[in-house]
């Protein structure tokens, strides 16, 4: 970052009016006037609070220019669109941000894109929906649908948030526009509570289906009722005393007792027990 040659001004004043300015901000300040300054990205939010409590708007310019450009890269767009509506005014943010609408089917596909706050999300999203209204393409509804599905995840709060968005749109948009996104939304909505319930019931159909093992001469379960059903391999068994038939083999009999919610029994679904017993069984030729 390039720059001219100038004195600090100290201003009290503003300092009080910059919390985020410091030692930090200060130093890259006093970089910037030595003709060079390189600002790491967690370091933007210092320096541009050092360039506005010291009034250095070359500087302030500086990275607002370093922001745009790196609003046109999808994986550090959602970085630069967060710094740029937290901490510029509503014009120089716009100026930023704008640079990001030719990538935003990238951009919502980054996974640092979930991260930007609700102030952010409004910005880009009324921008990118603002810029399109007019045009009514069909491919712009489906982004701004896929950029709110994906912002949202299954938070109903953003959720309730991105419909308050598109409520103030109407106002400045295309109704029309605004409708059809609104529809893809709640459709993604009903789905979603659909697949929730499913969820539910399979929950309750696994809790159902977990049995317990229980011994019948001891009583006590192999495996908890609490944990998923284990099947357990016995890979010694003690045998009581039987004489062996006329061909010299011993037959052996078992009786294994599954205790299980009737629920489970009277349903009509496949009902499947995997069982795996090992045992060993050396005859004597007698």
């Amino acid at each position: 970052m390039e720059c001219n040659k100038r004195n600090l001004k100290l201003d009290n004043t503003e300092f009080q009016k910059q919390p985020c300015f410091d030692a930090i901000g200060l130093a890259i300040a006093i970089s910037f006037v030595g003709g060079y300054a390189e600002i790491p990205l967690n370091r933007i939010i210092n320096a541009l609070a050092a360039a506005n409590a010291l009034e250095m708007w070359d500087m302030r310019k500086a990275i607002i220019e370093q922001l745009r450009i790196l609003a046109s890269k999808p994986e550090s767009a959602p970085f630069a669109i967060n710094v740029a509506v937290c901490n510029l005014e509503k014009d120089k943010a716009k100026y930023v941000v704008k640079q990001s609408l030719d990538k935003f089917d990238e951009i919502i596909k980054q996974n640092s894109f979930v991260a930007i706050n609700n102030s952010s999300f409004e910005f880009f999203i009324s921008l990118f929906i603002y810029e399109h209204s007019t045009t009514e393409s069909q491919v712009a509804i489906e982004l701004a649908v896929q950029a709110i599905k994906v912002w949202c995840g299954n938070d109903d709060q953003r959720y309730t948030f991105a419909k308050n968005i598109l409520n103030k749109l109407r106002l400045f948009c295309n109704f029309d526009f605004i409708d059809q996104i609104e529809r893809l939304i709640d459709q993604n909505l009903t789905i979603h509570s659909l697949r929730d319930k499913v969820e539910i019931a399979n929950d309750t159909a696994t809790q159902h289906n977990t049995l317990k093992i229980t011994s019948k001469t001891t009583g006590d379960p192999i495996t908890d009722s609490d944990e998923p059903l284990k099947f357990e391999k016995f890979r010694q068994i003690e045998l009581p005393a039987v004489k062996p038939d006329a061909n010299g083999i011993r037959h052996y009999s078992f009786t294994i007792e599954f205790e299980a919610p009737k629920e489970l029994l009277l349903s009509n679904k496949p009902k499947l027990i995997g069982l795996q017993l090992e045992a060993i069984l050396e005859c004597s030729n007698q």
